[in-house]
């Protein structure tokens, strides 16, 4: 099945260090855990892509964020 999604290099970069400092901080079940959420998220993502808010804040960009953990 189709993940419906595609991760930039920089993203795939991204989430490849993420693993690294959960396997180094807190091991490897947090760090199962902490991609697994990530990964259910791009699913929501990609499932419904009008989800999400506005973070006028940190941007001028029309983007919009979902936060999986906070």
């Amino acid at each position: 099945m189709a993940k419906g999604y595609i991760l930039s290099p920089e993203a795939q970069r991204d989430i490849q260090a993420i693993r690294a400092y959960y396997l180094d901080e807190a091991g490897a079940k947090v760090a199962r855990y902490v991609l697994r959420e990530i990964g259910a998220g791009f699913r929501m993502l990609a499932s419904t892509p009008g989800v999400g808010h506005i973070r006028d804040d940190l941007t001028d960009e029309p983007v919009k964020f979902w936060p999986v953990f906070s």
